[in-house]
């Protein structure tokens, strides 16, 4: 299976598809890293949890911390990227958000 792929096999807790992220990015644009999915069975959480993702990478989050941020609900986006485009820098903007 490739990474970044849906498997058929393999769901996720309530019987969704499971999101398989890149482990590791490689020759990837910092504004944008796609996660690729099947459309047809990526449920809405996962495509808000993909947009959530990509919206902080391109602020500026690294890819761990932006994966980290996205999965938690309770941390603002707009905060959190408003955070970047002030200047804050990336490590303090985490350290304040969880």
């Amino acid at each position: 299976m490739r990474r970044g792929s849906t498997s058929d096999n393999e769901s996720a807790p309530g019987g969704g598809p499971t999101l398989f992220l890149p482990a590791k990015e490689t020759h990837m644009s910092v504004a944008t890293a796609p996660i690729e999915t099947d459309e047809a069975t990526e449920t809405e959480n996962e495509r808000v949890l993909r947009w959530r993702w990509e919206e902080l990478r391109r602020a500026g989050f690294g890819f761990q911390d932006a994966l980290m941020l996205a999965v938690s609900r309770e941390v603002d986006l707009h905060l959190a990227t408003g955070l970047l485009a002030r200047g804050c820098p990336p490590e303090t903007a985490l350290r304040i958000l969880v």
